[in-house]
């Protein structure tokens, strides 16, 4: 796969140290979080040991868990804006962040008839001299 000739002034020396630092980077990761010196057990797709793990417990079908993920995917967006209402209802203020959204998150690459909105509020902006609401949707 890929072209071997990109890869001549690589040296095995290289290799084996970037191989040797591929391995040792989990291993780090996971002296980092213990919460004890035991051995403990670790949920990882690779590398076959880890050095203070007692044992890897590998998910069903991890060899492909990249692509499933990338599969089933969801796209989000989100809309953070002030708007004036002394021109417009909060209603249609609402309403043209919520469209904003919509097409957000069909531009990401979302199919519209799957897009759903979570979470939206409206926020009065008191001390503005112009009636204005701040509509956010996470």
């Amino acid at each position: 796969m890929g072209n071997p000739a990109l890869t001549k002034h690589i040296t095995q020396c290289q290799v084996a140290g970037a191989q040797k630092n591929i391995k040792h980077q989990p291993e780090r990761v996971v002296d980092l979080i213990k919460t004890s010196p035991d051995r403990l057990p670790v949920l990882a797709e690779d590398p076959d040991e880890l050095a203070g793990v007692a044992i890897i417990i590998r998910p069903p079908f991890h060899d492909v868990a990249n692509a499933v993920g990338t599969a089933i995917s969801r796209v989000s967006g989100s809309v953070d804006i002030i708007q004036s209402t002394s021109n417009q209802t909060v209603t249609q203020a609402l309403d043209h962040a919520f469209s904003l959204t919509i097409q957000r998150v069909i531009d990401a690459g979302a199919r519209k008839e799957t897009v759903s909105v979570v979470d939206m509020e409206a926020i009065r902006c008191s001390t503005w001299r112009t009636r204005s609401k701040r509509s956010s949707e996470p």
